[in-house]
């Protein structure tokens, strides 16, 4: 996050935090909102106890925040809300059907004249094409906005785009994201899939399956290394230039430009691995010994184990000592990889 944004942010989580009634100083004030986020959950469910899956405790905490779901999967869908609900009872639905469009993710509406057996806010989830895959966590956005904004949800209308940069938005992220995997459904599951899996895609799926089916797999895949408890990391590799390598080569004429290689474009480590300074960085070069490197040559996933000290940063050092267990999937022309402390 560049300085001048960061700024932005605090400020913005210092204001919230203080109208929730948290510690409001500082960069730790975001932790206090979600940490209140989460106790929130916690007494909402309390009367009935904490159900076994993150759907059904998204369902259970939609109830209670009095928020309604509509997905829309294609122009009928909307057609059909369209039909149940008068424009004339709820003139903002005129706003849904002029605005709702593919960079828009969900369009929630605080309810005029709902019905006594109906919830007061609306959200309509976008469910066509590449938000099919967010939904599950627009679902969460929505629903952390309801306990970050409280009643100060007056307006009447609230859009969610795909690009989300301002500090409110970013903060309200934060939050989807330590519900939308739940620590107290999430956490005992993943130990129990671990020691049957190891740190690998067939982990992910398992607990998507039984924990988080709505989940997409890349959010399933860092919510496992999250709670794995010992260093761990999800990358997305593919052959390129750094940065500044793409603007040397372009003023170079007549000599030899920079080849681009395998390298790492995305990394997320999880707590322990930055804990330990292990640091497998962006733009780093994937190691030729590597299985990520042998599942890009032959097009083929790849799944073992190798040494640590083969990854290198450009000054030559190795980024670590021990056994990395990696599962890598090829994807197009990106490898994705999950890797991991082997414990001995």
């Amino acid at each position: 996050m560049r300085r001048d944004y960061r700024s932005a942010y605090i400020r913005e989580t210092e204001r919230t935090a203080q109208r929730l009634g948290l510690p409001s100083h500082g960069p730790a004030a975001d932790s206090a909102i979600v940490e209140y986020c989460r106790r929130q959950v916690s007494l909402l469910t309390a009367e009935h106890g904490l159900p076994s899956t993150a759907g059904e405790l998204l369902e259970r905490v939609a109830g209670c925040l009095d928020v309604e779901f509509v997905e829309i999967h294609s122009d009928e869908d909307l057609t059909h809300l369209l039909d149940r609900i008068p424009l004339q009872a709820e003139p903002a639905l005129v706003r849904v059907a002029t605005e709702f469009d593919d960079e828009t993710d969900a369009i929630t509406i605080r309810r005029l004249s709902p019905q006594p057996w109906e919830r007061r806010y609306l959200s309509v989830i976008n469910c066509q094409g590449r938000h099919f895959s967010r939904r599950y966590f627009t679902k969460w956005h929505e629903l952390a906005h309801r306990l970050v904004d409280g009643e100060q949800l007056a307006l009447a209308f609230r859009q969610t785009t795909v690009e989300r940069k301002e500090p409110g938005e970013i903060l309200v992220d934060k939050v989807a994201g330590e519900l939308a995997f739940f620590p107290d459904i999430v956490s005992s599951p993943v130990h129990g899939i671990l020691r049957n899996f190891g740190v690998t895609f067939e982990a992910v799926e398992e607990l998507r399956q039984s924990v988080v089916m709505e989940a997409s797999r890349q959010a399933t895949a860092l919510a496992l290394i999250r709670y794995a408890g010992f260093p761990a990391w999800y990358l997305r590799c593919a052959v390129n230039m750094k940065p500044t390598e793409s603007r040397t080569a372009s003023h170079l004429k007549g000599i030899a430009k920079p080849v681009p290689k395998l390298r790492v474009i995305e990394v997320s480590p999880n707590a322990e691995a930055i804990r330990l300074g292990i640091r497998i960085h962006q733009w780093m070069r994937v190691p030729e010994s590597s299985l990520v490197s042998l599942a890009h040559k032959s097009g083929l996933d790849q799944i073992g184990t190798e040494q640590l000290d083969e990854w290198e940063t450009s000054t030559g050092g190795p980024v670590g000592y021990g056994r990395l267990l990696v599962d890598a999937k090829v994807l197009g022309d990106d490898v994705y990889a999950l890797a991991s402390i082997v414990l001995d």
